[in-house]
């Protein structure tokens, strides 16, 4: 049982009766909910770092963001709507249906689809971080990773791309390029 929401890793262990043992941790997740409702939303800019836009990784530049996401009592899919923008090379994405919605504590994480300049199916994972409900930040972070689903998944846009972090990985790009503290992330549970 969890105790709270949340994006979980999966890990199987066996064991044997010489007392050896194995843990595999698998490359998907559990993903645990609030079913009372909560929402998340957002808009701002942030610098788009050298390496995010994986067809010319030496391209960064200003890039806009705008989300707003929240979970109903009783249905089975968030309502949503997204738009991102990284104008230096004309990526203009927007949602169009939905799959789900986690709100743990400071940090919001959800996962849909939509498209990129009209055309269909892209999937997108979006995370952000309001600095006002932690202490471990003084500035609000943003995660946005794009993948082309028609083929094989392959990385379109990810702002936090090279390090290797995993779909749980807490966001780490500074929204306002860093230099403001007014990022208009809003992380919130309703009652």
């Amino acid at each position: 049982m969890y105790s709270q929401a949340g994006l979980y890793s999966i890990a199987l262990s066996t064991a044997d009766d010489n007392g050896g043992s194995a843990t595999q941790v698998l490359n998907h997740y559990v993903i645990i909910y609030d079913p009372e409702g909560s929402f998340v939303t957002g808009g701002d800019w942030f610098n788009s770092p050298e390496g995010a836009y994986t067809s010319d990784p030496s391209l960064s530049g200003k890039a806009n963001f705008g989300f707003a996401s929240k979970d109903k009592k009783g249905a089975s899919a968030p309502t949503e709507s997204t738009e991102f923008q990284f104008k230096t090379v004309d990526l203009n994405f927007h949602s169009s249906s939905y799959d789900w919605l986690i709100i743990a504590g400071h940090r919001a994480l959800y996962k849909s689809i939509g498209t990129i300049n009209g055309q269909r199916n892209y999937g997108f994972m979006l995370s952000a971080i309001d600095e006002s409900l932690t202490p471990s930040t003084d500035v609000s972070l943003f995660r946005i990773r794009i993948w082309d689903k028609d083929n094989n998944s392959a990385i379109i846009y990810d702002n936090q791309i090279g390090g290797g972090d995993a779909d749980d990985a807490d966001p780490a790009t500074e929204i306002r390029g860093g230099k403001h503290r007014d990022s208009q992330i809003m992380v919130c549970f309703s009652t």
